[in-house]
């Protein structure tokens, strides 16, 4: 993904400098927010702004994700959050329409002011790069400005955009305007995945990042009640291991034993039946390990053993990726050792989501 699309006017090595020795995340979600707003060539700083805003809210707010120790876009969205009691699902739009009207409450200026404090004009660095050597940084900003400016003409350097006068908007230059707009679906998918290479190297122990990046799509818990339901047509006694009530085909509701905004998977050996007032008070918390792991455990057990009894080895493939076994191999297991290889997968990933934030300890309280 390090070869973008070749123009004969403009000088793409310089594009693609923009994404190399990153120490922050800004820089992709700013290119990110131009691309989704390529209906004009002058753009206003503030509306970019905003977007960026919005594309990080999901990852932080869904996943707690991390933008990188130099980021500040966590501090910020949570103190939206808690000085305005935004709500942490709102969708794309109305993020961008409620901060769009929002520009003059204080944590609002705040994060924008910070975001475009540096942002727009060190993304065209690569531009200038010699002109910029030994220059101190306090002085880059306004110099950034004068050479884009300058530039803006220079058929040897055009710049991706130069500035208004009063700094408010970027004027984005029309050859690249055409060549964004031409390349749009390419360029986004090198921008994600810059994008992701990053946020794996400052998340590495997070699973599958790459479906954090956007909103929540559909889970599919077909197998999963598939799953369950084999196991309640022949036992009358199983219990939710929450609750202790008994559980039947009719009203269950699947739950993800580590939450699915941490794994992002619908993995069987990651869920379990519960009654659903049970399951919606649970949400994206992490259960209470000394109070839930053993019982989730054998419960696990005893499910794989009936499936597979039933001749249910195709739903069970699941566990043979985890355990790293043949599913006979999986069954010949005792209980002991089944439930043992499961905890070894599940408390270092119990824990990892514990120090990104998920709040932990959760028990069921009638």
């Amino acid at each position: 993904m390090n070869a973008l699309p070749n123009s004969d006017n403009l000088r793409i090595e310089k594009l693609t400098a923009i994404f190399g020795n990153t120490t922050n995340s800004y820089k992709y979600i700013w290119f990110l927010a131009i691309l989704e707003s390529l209906n004009k060539e002058i753009i206003s700083m503030n509306h970019l702004a905003i977007k960026m805003i919005a594309k990080v809210w999901f990852p932080i707010n869904a996943y707690h994700l991390s933008f990188g120790k130099q980021d500040s876009f966590v501090i910020h969205i949570k103190a939206l959050i808690a000085q305005n009691h935004i709500l942490t699902d709102y969708k794309s739009q109305a993020l961008e329409k409620w901060l769009g009207e929002n520009l003059e409450d204080k944590n609002v200026h705040k994060i924008i002011k910070e975001l475009l404090q540096y942002v727009p004009f060190r993304f065209l660095t690569p531009f200038f790069a010699e002109k910029l050597t030994g220059i101190v940084d306090a002085e880059k900003n306004k110099l950034i400005v004068e050479y884009a400016n300058l530039d803006f003409l220079n058929h040897e350097n055009y710049p991706i955009y130069k500035f208004s006068t009063d700094k408010k908007h970027i004027i984005l230059h029309p050859l690249w305007h055409k060549y964004l707009q031409k390349h749009q679906v390419i360029l986004t998918d090198f921008c994600k995945w810059n994008l992701l290479r990053y946020l794996q190297k400052n998340n590495p122990n997070v699973p599958n990042i790459a479906d954090k990046l956007e909103p929540e799509t559909q889970r599919d818990l077909k197998n999963g009640k598939t799953f369950w339901k084999n196991i309640l047509t022949q036992k009358t006694d199983f219990q939710c291991i929450y609750s202790n009530k008994n559980l039947s085909q009719e009203k269950i509701s699947i739950d993800h034993f580590l939450p699915w905004s941490f794994v992002g998977h619908d993995l069987l050996w990651n869920l379990l039946p519960t009654i659903p007032n049970v399951n919606s008070a649970k949400s994206d918390k992490l259960p209470n390990i000394k109070s839930y792991l053993a019982p989730f455990l054998n419960m696990q057990y005893e499910a794989f053993q009936l499936n597979f009894g039933l001749g249910k080895t195709k739903l069970l493939e699941d566990y043979s990726l985890l355990f790293s076994k043949e599913l006979t191999e999986i069954q010949q297991l005792s209980q002991t050792d089944f439930c043992n290889i499961l905890k070894d997968n599940i408390l270092p990933m119990h824990q990892i989501a514990k120090n990104m934030g998920f709040t932990p300890d959760w028990t069921y309280k009638p």
